[in-house]
Formats: C-alpha cells, structure tokens, sequence
C-alpha cells in the first residue's frame, strides 16, 4: 500500500507479525484483547522481537479489528517510501488518512474484518518510551470503549509529554491515530 491510498500486489507473500514478547502484542493483550497470531498453527514462539507469516493463513482468519503497525523512520536513521506521514513531525494527517481508508482494499485483510475496524498505528507508539501504554489506550478505547469512556488517548498522551516536559501541542501538532 502507498501513501498516496493505491495497493498493488507484491511478490511478498509474508505479512510480518509482532508475538508475545513485544509492545504490539502486549499492547492488545493489555486491553482486553485477543492476538489471532497466537492461533497460527505452527505454534510460533517469542525467539524475536517479530515473524513472518504467509498471507494464505493470514486471508483464511476472521478477527474484530485490525491495528496494522507501520513505522516511517527506522531505528537505523531510514525514510520507509511506501509507509504513510506520521509522527511528531507530521503535521498533516491526509496522508496517514488516506492509507488508513485504504486498508479495506488490501487484499489479505479484505475478508477478515470490517473496514471500520482497520486503523494503522503510528511507529512512535511501539518504539518510543512512551509507546507500550500509548498502544494500549490506543487499542483499549478501540476494542473496549464502552468500558472506558472517559478514556481519551490524545488526552493522556499530552500529559505523558507535558510529564516528561516537552513543549509540544498535540492539538497543534503530530499525526498519531486517527479514529474512524
């Protein structure tokens, strides 16, 4: 999938999955949530921080929602081209919008869940200090929000920024999860 909202098929036929040992994982379990990867049926174990799994396996589940994790800049300094604007430094979200409307078009998750339960969710909440209780409030206000209503993720994000004391608005500034 591009930014600009096109897919196209690859000859990747892989989709990388995050198991019990990281953020991702945690995150969903944290909020009430079922990991499907832990139905796969070679039993995958945490030895890595990530895996693979084929696209076939993937395409035959069905599951509630879909929280696909993409990453713009990567731990070694790089620019991801295919992966949607996000971030402390994104200031637009059209981009991050657009990819995020275009996940019902991608052909593996088509099937297994409705449109309006795909959301991408923003690299700076798995990999910053702040990103394991992010992606839990992210995915607990998703999946379980009617058990927390008061519960705002932009909210708790800015006083986790204004803890650490940064001056930084998050109503003025940043690209990090868009609701549908």
């Amino acid at each position: 999938m591009d930014p600009d909202g096109t897919t196209k098929e690859t000859a990747t036929k892989e989709l990388r999955c995050f198991l019990s040992n990281t953020v991702c994982w945690q995150a969903v379990k944290l909020a009430g949530g079922y990991n499907i990867i832990d139905d796969h049926p070679s039993g995958m174990k945490p030895t890595t921080s990530s895996t693979y799994t084929d696209l076939e396996w993937i395409s035959q589940q069905t599951y509630d929602y879909v929280f696909l994790h993409c990453t713009k800049y990567t731990g070694g300094g790089l620019m991801s081209p295919i992966v949607p604007d996000h971030g402390y430094l994104c200031d637009d979200p059209a981009e991050y919008r657009k990819a995020q409307d275009t996940l019902s078009n991608v052909t593996v998750l088509r099937n297994g869940c409705e449109p309006e339960n795909m959301y991408l969710t923003p690299g700076d909440f798995m990999n910053g200090a702040s990103g394991g209780l992010m992606s839990a409030i992210m995915v607990a206000t998703v999946i379980n929000a009617d058990l927390f209503p008061d519960l705002d993720l932009m909210v708790e994000f800015q006083k986790y920024i204004n803890l650490m004391g940064f001056d930084y608005d998050l109503s003025k500034h940043g690209t990090f999860f868009l609701a549908n």
